[in-house]
């Protein structure tokens, strides 16, 4: 399934399990409402949850395009300043689309970030 257009949508909900996977419950400005299933996560990073969460923009990065700025906000700056390798380690991964970087820019509310392996689209309502 093609990525659905999000802008002004809602993070309705997120829903992290100890095998290593994490459903974010998505709606669009149209009512449809989406599930984006993240397997084999490596990293996760969810603040400022609250009622209403409204996305600005939902990217989902692989390959040699990805944005390194938003890799460093995963980590802690001072892990990163005393083992830059880290970093780069995890951004070879990306490049070789053995990760993906799943970032989530509210307008309102949650700002979303995830590195894992694999990423599944599913539709739940037709609005």
């Amino acid at each position: 399934m093609e990525q659905p257009r999000l802008h002004d949508g809602l993070l309705e909900g997120l829903h992290v399990k100890a095998d290593k996977s994490a459903t974010l419950c998505l709606k669009d400005v149209g009512g449809v409402q989406y599930e984006l299933k993240l397997d084999s996560v490596e990293y996760l990073l969810a603040n400022e949850f609250r009622e209403g969460n409204i996305i600005l923009d939902l990217t989902i990065e692989r390959g040699k395009d990805c944005n390194g700025s938003l890799l460093r906000a995963l980590f802690d700056s001072n892990y990163l300043k005393n083992h830059p390798e880290f970093l780069d380690a995890l951004q070879r991964r990306i490049e070789t689309e053995d990760l993906a970087l799943v970032s989530i820019d509210p307008s309102y509310g949650c700002s979303f970030l995830a590195l894992c392996r694999t990423i599944n689209w599913r539709v739940m309502t037709s609005g």
